[in-house]
């Protein structure tokens, strides 16, 4: 969701949050709070401290590249002033490592990515985010689509350009800040699923948001149980999976470049919806089963009762993780879902 709105608003095929500095800015928020404890932050929710990071990186990024206009001449400024903020944001989280030693190790395990910590509180903090920003996209979606043609266009059309993006920045502000606060700066999600989303529906929003928010859920519970799978007992981070996947995968995608076309295959899209969904049941299934020890179909069924034994392990420590999965991946999916500008 956030992606669609970012990639909306820049007109760039290539924005994301990672490469806009807006994970890296709240990556530093968080940090810095997490190191020093500001008393200035203590009655504020860790969520909106990421948020404030992430949108000072994100407005310094688009007053060094003048984003706010139509650039779409050179949209190479917008990625290159990312990366440099990026770059910066990363270095001063270095810098608050090295002066907060003590603090290290934790914000390093954070820093890697992924959901190993995850309880029902995790959860409620990005759920009422998540809400917010999908009934937004659901609501001004046909307006959103409007922002694929120029500014001139779109005002012609009677879209007030200036609220609408506003609103758009706000809640992909929101959206990133709580998700990089549960889970750390996730990458790949929002550069991979969208393009696939873009590919078998097209690229009307009111259809590739969804289907992005199905996959991107895929992709981070597919994650999240081979990190717990291939180093058991112990977990390698969700993050580093998701690199090892991503990357590659990534680079093909660019390879052939023709897929990333609108695809003329939008009759199909129900059987895709029932196919991801499928899927996605099944890898929530296999999620909760795996752990410090595996359990059973009927194992999970009767740990439902308060009074089985299973019971803590599964509503306290598993579920959670699995439920938590789904919304970031459908939050990180999103990153960039919307083609500002269908290239020939």
């Amino acid at each position: 969701m956030a992606g669609a709105l970012l990639q909306t608003i820049t007109r760039n095929p290539l924005a994301s949050p990672t490469l806009l500095s807006v994970n890296s800015g709240a990556s530093l928020a968080m940090v810095t709070a997490s190191a020093f404890s500001p008393l200035i932050l203590s009655g504020y929710s860790i969520a909106l401290v990421a948020s404030i990071g992430g949108g000072i990186s994100w407005f310094v990024v688009m007053l060094i590249s003048n984003g706010w206009k139509d650039n779409s001449g050179d949209r190479s400024r917008v990625i290159l002033a990312g990366i440099a903020v990026s770059l910066l944001c990363a270095a001063l989280t270095k810098l608050v490592l090295i002066i907060a030693e003590d603090h290290a190790f934790g914000i390093m395990s954070w820093l890697a990515g992924g959901i190993a910590h995850a309880r029902w509180n995790e959860l409620l903090t990005l759920f009422p985010f998540f809400i917010l920003t999908a009934l937004f996209c659901l609501f001004f979606a046909s307006r959103l689509n409007l922002l694929n043609l120029s500014d001139e266009s779109a005002r012609s059309l009677g879209i007030n350009l200036f609220r609408l993006r506003w609103y758009a920045n706000i809640m992909a502000l929101l959206i990133v800040g709580s998700s990089v606060s549960v889970a750390g700066p996730v990458a790949f999600i929002g550069l991979l699923v969208p393009h696939l989303a873009r590919y078998w529906i097209g690229y009307d929003l009111r259809k590739s948001l969804p289907m992005a928010m199905l996959l991107g859920a895929i992709l981070m519970l597919a994650a999240d149980t081979i990190a717990r799978a291939v180093n058991f007992p112990s977990e390698v981070p969700a993050g580093a999976v998701l690199a090892l996947i991503g990357a590659p995968v990534f680079v093909l995608v660019c390879q052939r470049k023709t897929l990333m076309r609108a695809s003329h295959v939008s009759f199909r899209a129900i059987g895709f919806y029932v196919i991801t969904l499928s899927l996605m049941v099944l890898l929530f299934g296999l999620s909760i089963r795996l752990g410090t020890y595996t359990l059973s179909f009927e194992e999970i069924w009767a740990a439902f009762q308060p009074d089985d034994k299973n019971y803590f392990t599964l509503m306290e420590y598993r579920l959670p993780r699995a439920v938590l999965a789904i919304l970031l991946g459908g939050a990180f999916g999103n990153f960039r879902c919307a083609s500002a500008k269908r290239s020939a």
